[in-house]
């Protein structure tokens, strides 16, 4: 075999080996298992780039986009976007620490982080963690005007929130 090839292919098998150990890992992402609605909230996403450049990290809830970091942007500064039960607060954010002002009951979801690795290997990891909101229910009385005409038929409609919890778990 020529001597030129041996060394393309031992380069190639190199390249590949060195991609392998510098694969980015998603350590740990933190998000409450369950919040009361007005609750503020931090996210947090752990991750060890392992040599290689930090590309991206995102944040979804339900597979839709609210928060993402580019560090080659210019400037570099997290963006938000418009998510339903999302309240980001983007001054108090960064990298992959995300925090929301408050949450009401859209905010409930599965919160995805995902951190890219830069060029060569654009490698991504990501975690999913579910979000629960629960209200603790409000009621609101409605109360008669000091005078009532005699045979005035009064059609009242009470509305309770009670308990919200998601499909099969129970209340708190």
């Amino acid at each position: 075999m020529d001597f030129t090839i041996v060394n393309i292919i031992a380069s190639l098998f190199m390249s590949i080996f060195q991609l392998c150990i510098n694969a980015i890992t998603l350590e740990h992402i933190h998000v409450p298992s369950h919040v009361m609605v007005g609750d503020s909230v931090w996210l947090n996403c752990t991750y060890d780039l392992q040599g290689d450049e930090l590309y991206s990290i995102k944040w979804y809830k339900n597979s839709v986009e609210f928060y993402r970091y580019l560090p080659k942007s210019d400037p570099p500064k997290p963006q938000g976007f418009i998510c339903d039960g999302i309240y980001l607060d983007l001054s108090k954010s960064t990298l992959g620490n995300v925090f929301l002002n408050t949450t009401d009951l859209n905010s409930q979801g599965d919160y995805k982080c995902e951190v890219s690795a830069e060029e060569p290997s654009f490698k991504t990891v990501r975690k999913i963690k579910p979000l629960r909101v629960y209200s603790n229910g409000s009621s609101h009385m409605i109360k008669p005007s000091s005078t009532l005409w005699n045979g005035l038929l009064i059609i009242i409609i009470i509305t309770f929130t009670t308990w919200k919890p998601s499909n099969g778990l129970s209340s708190l």
